[in-house]
């Protein structure tokens, strides 16, 4: 079983990046607030709210260059976690099996396997790159 610990690759103690449990792709990224209390985005001010998608749109960026990908979409729901997250997956191309089946199933098939230690190999790529983004502001 991997370490939790071993699948962050950003923290700045509001928000965390870090590599999902159960991806359903190389590179399946989750982006939540360090904070459990806050269930829903409304709960947020403007200026935590904000600094929460531009950590997304960033992790966004950099998954789409570390993994190549045609596009990282962003899905945010909090049906059973009741928590603020969103789910980065870096798709391959418009034909990308796990594209369709988000599509048909809306989600709930989606997952397919536990995360290993072959998915950790790019998590120095992803700090590096987080870490550039971050201090480019």
């Amino acid at each position: 079983m991997i370490d939790f610990a071993n699948t962050i690759f950003f923290d700045d103690g509001q928000v965390i990046a870090c590599l999902a449990s159960n991806p359903w792709k190389p590179g399946h990224t989750i982006v939540c607030l360090n904070d459990a209390s806050v269930k829903n985005l409304w709960e947020l001010s403007l200026d935590d709210a904000t600094h929460f998608w531009k950590i997304v749109s960033g992790a966004q960026k950099i998954l789409r260059e570390v993994y190549e990908a045609f596009n990282v979409p962003i899905m945010y729901w909090n049906i059973k976690q009741m928590s603020v997250h969103a789910h980065l997956i870096p798709l391959q191309s418009t034909t990308d099996d796990n594209l369709i089946e988000f599509t048909k199933e809306f989600v709930v098939t989606a997952v397919a396997r536990e995360i290993t230690e072959d998915d950790l190999i790019e998590i120095p790529a992803l700090k590096r790159g987080m870490e550039h983004l971050i201090q480019g502001d």
